[in-house]
């Protein structure tokens, strides 16, 4: 796991319906989404995991943040300005959703805000280094 001296949180966000939101910054995580029925009984409607244990372990990307990019590039080869980049093959021959270390294995900065109407929001930002996974160029990413 990337960023191992940044701290994981669970963050919870409400709005003036009730709805609640889990998301962890590891992965930029959307962990669960508790949303009332036609009874108006709330329930989580997010597949994943009850534990970020669980996360860590499974090469799975419930919930996550996608990146550098979201899919596969075939034979993990893209060209560029004419140079040719060589990606992590983590899908078979392939590269699939940013490599072993993307978006989703990484802790995210948090910063938790108040919208304009006064309701919770959070922020996640990342910086991706020039190389890793075999991309080029540093890569200020930020998702609200």
């Amino acid at each position: 796991m990337g960023n191992k001296s940044k701290k994981v949180t669970l963050y919870t966000l409400r709005n003036k319906q009730s709805l609640a939101a889990q998301i962890t910054n590891y992965g930029g995580r959307l962990v669960s989404l508790w949303t009332p029925d036609r009874d108006q009984h709330f329930a989580d409607i997010i597949t994943g995991f009850n534990n970020i244990n669980d996360y860590i372990k499974n090469n799975v990307y419930f919930g996550a943040t996608i990146g550098r990019y979201a899919n596969r590039i075939a034979n993990a080869r893209f060209t560029l300005n004419g140079h040719e980049y060589t990606l992590e093959t983590n899908d078979g021959k392939n590269h699939l959703h940013g490599g072993f270390n993307g978006f989703h294995k990484v802790v995210w900065d948090a910063k938790p805000f108040k919208t304009k109407y006064n309701e919770d929001a959070l922020e996640l930002s990342y910086i991706s280094k020039d190389g890793a996974g075999g991309y080029p160029s540093t890569l200020k990413v930020t998702v609200a």
